[in-house]
């Protein structure tokens, strides 16, 4: 896949306040950004994620998202046809057609799906974010 959304669940931890903090990440083409094991919000960050896909797969534009931590983002532009350009703040670049694109929306509801049980599993499933996650990847 030239586009993947990763996160480390079994890393995940949650503070006293229920901020969770975790290691989540992105792959273009193979190459890491910000970089692999990069800690952050994932599930601020699915949240985000979620909605710049699902915006511009239903509308083409431009979506940006940002990592929390640091001066990290990355964009989905989307074309009339469907197909797809997602660039990083550090250059990197990849063009997905509609068919390809379709499947990285896809990818990444399967990985926050994953995210938001792993969430509920350690106990986690009351905490605002989690519930607004789940609310989105659940039928």
């Amino acid at each position: 896949m030239k586009f993947e959304f990763c996160v480390s669940t079994e890393r995940m931890e949650a503070t006293r306040s229920g901020t969770i903090w975790g290691d989540v990440w992105v792959h273009f083409d193979g190459h890491a950004y910000p970089e692999a094991g990069w800690n952050d919000l994932p599930i601020v960050f699915a949240l985000e994620l979620i909605a710049a896909v699902r915006q511009v797969s239903n509308h083409p534009g431009k979506a940006k998202v940002r990592f929390f931590d640091g001066p990290f983002w990355i964009e989905f532009e989307t074309a009339d046809d469907g197909a797809c350009s997602i660039r990083s703040g550090s250059g990197d670049e990849v063009a997905l057609a509609p068919r390809e694109f379709a499947h990285v929306v896809d990818h990444v509801d399967s990985v926050a799906r994953s995210l938001a049980h792993a969430c509920a599993s350690k106990g986690w499933g009351d905490q605002t974010d989690v519930r607004r996650l789940t609310a989105l990847v659940e039928p």
